[in-house]
């Protein structure tokens, strides 16, 4: 995405996200690289590399996407972000597939309390890959996040997140199969020893 159209797209966006940067990058609008990702997962938004280098959206999937009803829309992008969607359309290395998934399902999990107060340089956010799974998380309803004003020259950083009752049967739901295997792996392991 030019660097450009980040901010009008940003102010668009339920959550807008504050920053002084001078330069912003898409890692410094997570909501924006989430919601790219998606896009670009669901075949939505395609890429041309000629005769210059454009993103344009494809007429025949966006005319399927208004065929669907609101619940099918989220539990399609949904399934895009936990089984098919890629950082590397973003430039960052994917490390394996289902990789962001796992980020969300393992940024969720250290949440240990209902409410949790974020900290400078906290464990939660390292990577521009946590920040975007905690985006995601926010918009599909499962978090409720709130943004400290940034600093001068910074973009701004989490504040605070709270968990949502949806989110935590949302988790159940998306992880208990894993849960069941690595229990199951767990018993296989104490059998063989």
């Amino acid at each position: 995405l030019p660097q450009k159209c980040l901010p009008t797209i940003n102010s668009a966006m339920t959550t807008p996200v504050d920053n002084d940067l001078k330069r912003p990058v898409l890692r410094s609008y997570p909501g924006i690289m989430g919601l790219f990702i998606l896009l670009r997962g669901a075949g939505i938004v395609v890429g041309e590399a000629k005769p210059k280098r454009v993103l344009i959206i494809d007429p025949v999937m966006h005319e399927r996407w208004n065929q669907l009803s609101p619940a099918e829309k989220y539990l399609n992008m949904l399934s895009i972000w936990f089984f098919r969607a890629n950082t590397e359309c973003v430039g960052e290395r994917s490390r394996f597939p289902g990789q962001m998934r796992q980020t969300a399902i393992s940024v969720y999990d250290r949440l240990q309390s209902p409410v949790t107060e974020i900290s400078p340089g906290n464990f939660l956010i390292e990577t521009s890959e946590s920040a975007c799974a905690l985006a995601l998380l926010h918009e599909f309803g499962w978090l409720r996040i709130e943004y400290a004003p940034p600093k001068p020259g910074k973009a701004a950083l989490v504040r605070r997140i709270e968990r949502t009752s949806f989110g935590d049967a949302m988790l159940s739901a998306t992880s208990s199969q894993e849960i069941y295997f690595i229990r199951e792996e767990s018993k296989f392991r104490d059998a063989l020893q």
